[in-house]
């Protein structure tokens, strides 16, 4: 069954199917199942403001229907609810992505005031479960994570359950990650940085993959993973290190690159990051404007006290800091004012709707003028068509990133790109 019910995407949350089509739709997925794990998410939009009803409603739906796959499901069962059947999701950490991915939709949505949304998530693999019950637990899920998650996803367990299950899921993933660490599974990746007016290499951001001996893990299942069992603390130190031992190699063959971007989680925003950065650029002969560390929102938000003061010491020690997914949290323009922020990176979510919707045309512009207003530099991601980057360098955009340029390449690939000449051809 498809997910395009209409010719036409719909406009207007009223113009998702029902309550009672997707009930049926359900419950004939179900039954057809089998051993494919399904996810249903429910999502609780934010309550409109007044004066505005139904408008940021509509917007998230238009936004969530646009992201799905054609296979999925996707239907209104509430006034402020959608529900949605992700077909072919192998595990509970993806489905967890998926959650995360879907309120990430939300937040350039929502304003102060307006609350926010949240997502039960329901695992179904292959137990005949009435469909009602199903939308019931999800929904039952949603309100939780309004209620009691930080993150604003909760997975449906029944009280009398999984607190065991998930500290045993959590345990397995802990002892996997530090295993895959002792035999050198991780490998880094790095996706160069170019500036739109010159096309020189202006950096390269470090991505952590894991390579197994059977298969590639996906980011979105052991990141989640890593940052819920405390383990990607050990991880994040080993990020660290081996992008500062490539930049070093990079400097002693006089290769140009003058900046690493690393990714830093929440639960490593914490005292000892300062030490560990200072420790690790001595380490390897770097100095500081050499290291690029990107927070995310969410990082900020888990002790915004701690984390503003961390920041803080670490932009006196030099190292440039860097807003991830910029205009995807409605609080990032207030980040601005107090964090020492240099880079911004808009996120790949508008930058791939510019060409054909004017509101993140419009939106993009916004966030590049209030940037330059900071003299705080942007960088634009997942760039993919000429018509993006032609777009982004008439709105004043710094630098960008993409496939459009190249994926992110391992550390001989990029060295290659790096020995070329500095000017995109």
């Amino acid at each position: 069954m498809s997910r395009q019910i209409n010719s036409l995407q719909p406009r207007r949350l009223n113009e998702l199917p029902d309550k009672h089509f997707f009930i049926r739709a359900l419950t004939d997925r179900i039954s057809k199942a089998g051993q494919e794990r399904l996810a249903l998410q429910v999502v609780e939009c934010p309550a409109h403001p007044a004066g505005r009803p139904g408008e940021l409603e509509d917007a998230l739906a238009q936004r969530i229907y646009a992201s799905v796959r054609s296979d999925d499901l996707v239907a209104r069962i509430d006034t402020n609810t959608i529900g949605i059947l992700f077909n072919h999701v192998q595990t509970t950490a993806e489905a967890i992505s998926i959650a995360q991915r879907m309120l990430s939709l939300t937040s350039p949505i929502a304003n102060p005031g307006t609350g926010e949304a949240s997502v039960g998530i329901l695992m179904l693999d292959g137990q005949a479960v009435p469909a009602m019950l199903a939308i019931a637990q999800a929904h039952t899920a949603a309100l939780r994570a309004q209620q009691y998650s930080c993150g604003r996803w909760e997975l449906w367990r029944s009280d009398s359950e999984s607190a065991h299950a998930v500290a045993r899921e959590a345990d397995r993933w802990a002892q996997r990650i530090h295993a895959g660490l002792k035999q050198e599974e991780f490998r880094l990746y790095y996706q160069p940085q170019l500036a739109l007016d010159t096309g020189k290499v202006v950096g390269v951001e470090a991505l952590v993959r894991w390579q197994q001996s059977d298969r590639l893990v996906p980011p979105a299942e052991f990141i989640p993973a890593a940052e819920n069992n405390g383990s990607i603390v050990q991880l994040g130190e080993w990020v660290l290190d081996e992008a500062c031992r490539q930049m070093a190699f990079w400097q002693r063959e006089d290769m140009h690159c003058p900046r690493m971007a690393v990714n830093v989680s929440a639960h490593q925003l914490r005292g000892g990051i300062v030490d560990t950065v200072w420790r690790t650029l001595a380490r390897h002969s770097l100095a500081p404007s050499q290291l690029e560390i990107e927070l995310t929102e969410s990082a900020l938000l888990s002790d915004p006290a701690e984390a503003k003061a961390i920041a803080h010491e670490l932009a006196d020690l030099g190292v440039t800091l860097s807003l991830d997914d910029f205009g995807v949290g409605y609080s990032s323009f207030a980040r601005l004012r107090s964090m020492p922020f240099k880079t911004v990176k808009i996120d790949h979510q508008f930058v791939s709707r510019m060409t054909a919707d004017s509101y993140d045309y419009d939106l993009i512009r916004m966030l590049i003028d209030l940037a330059k207003k900071k003299q705080i530099t942007t960088i634009a991601e997942g760039v993919e068509q000429p018509e993006q980057r032609e777009l982004l360098s008439s709105l004043g955009c710094d630098a960008w990133q993409g496939y459009l340029c190249a994926p992110p390449l391992p550390a001989e690939r990029i060295t290659q790109f790096l020995r070329q000449p500095g000017v995109l051809q």
